[in-house]
């Protein structure tokens, strides 16, 4: 494990991104990994290669600028950024 650091106090923990159908909603794939390591890290890992849309929030932009994703014939649906409330 590994500490975060979020405003004043530490966290020690884990994430683990999932891979999930998009029609039935069923979770095909879970990776586990350290809190300080980004999901895109283990994006490739959690596809079975027969996708023809990769959802992802805002953290996922650059995936379509990874080498495992360069010939990719799947459609990225990425959501933007939202501007901070200023």
């Amino acid at each position: 494990m590994h500490s975060v650091a979020k405003g004043k106090p530490a966290f020690f923990g884990m994430r683990c991104p999932i891979g999930v159908e998009a029609i039935s909603g069923l979770v095909h794939s879970v990776a586990s990994t350290a809190a300080n390591a980004h999901e895109l890290n283990t994006a490739a890992d959690r596809l079975h290669g027969d996708e023809r849309f990769i959802y992802g929030d805002a953290g996922g932009i650059g995936i379509v600028k990874r080498d495992d994703f360069q010939n990719c014939q799947t459609e990225f649906r990425i959501a933007v950024k939202t501007l901070a409330n200023t």
